[in-house]
């Protein structure tokens, strides 16, 4: 008998690889243009929408917890903190590629392990102007950290450059995005008195 949950969840994991094989592709074609200065940095979220990618521009407009008041991000700057006994929150500011991917990796695969473990790890990349499909696979290969370590996951996003990859490969639909460094630590209860963490839609 054919089991239609498994096939579904099987197309959703092709659906989404594909998605980031799309995604590295772009995102190597925009590093060849922005030797030459020819095209955006962030070409993937370009192409999907047309529109331009306003993050990019305005890194700066939110002040992320990894960099001091009035300091620019260059490369990528990563940080680890524990915000309360029981939460460690690891900020990102710069861009995150194929070749700064591996710094993110190594700070959160550090926090998965660190001691105590935590309860919750929150990723906040409000500071990142470029995410390209390396940053995906880091926060795939986080989410299965902290899956077998029983260590919450949240992660926080406001800037397009980081949510529409998100949602160009569905992710967006895998993982618990907030839009603060506030509401991922501590979370808001609603009318129902259900927790609420917020998403992005």
């Amino acid at each position: 008998m054919i089991n239609l949950d498994v096939i579904g969840r099987a197309t959703g994991i092709l659906v989404r690889r594909y998605r980031i094989a799309v995604m590295t592709a772009l995102d190597r074609l925009a590093r060849a243009f922005r030797r030459d200065g020819r095209a955006p940095a962030n070409l993937a979220g370009r192409l999907v929408d047309g529109e331009p990618d306003e993050a990019a521009g305005r890194c700066r407009s939110v002040s992320p917890s990894c960099l001091p008041a009035g300091e620019a991000a260059v490369g990528l700057h990563v940080t680890r903190n524990r915000a309360t006994a029981a939460v460690v929150v690891v900020s990102a500011c710069g861009e995150v590629d194929a070749r700064t991917a591996p710094e993110l990796a190594a700070a959160l695969r550090e926090a998965c392990v660190t001691t105590p473990v935590p309860d919750l790890l929150v990723i906040d990349l409000t500071g990142v102007r470029f995410f390209s499909a390396a940053g995906l696979t880091v926060l795939l290969a986080t989410q299965n950290h902290c899956r077998e370590r029983h260590i919450g996951l949240r992660i926080v996003a406001t800037h397009r450059s980081v949510l529409r990859p998100l949602q160009i490969t569905g992710l967006d639909r895998e993982f618990d995005l907030t839009p603060s460094l506030r509401q991922a630590i501590h979370p808001q209860r609603d009318v129902s008195g259900v927790v609420g963490w917020g998403r992005i839609a």
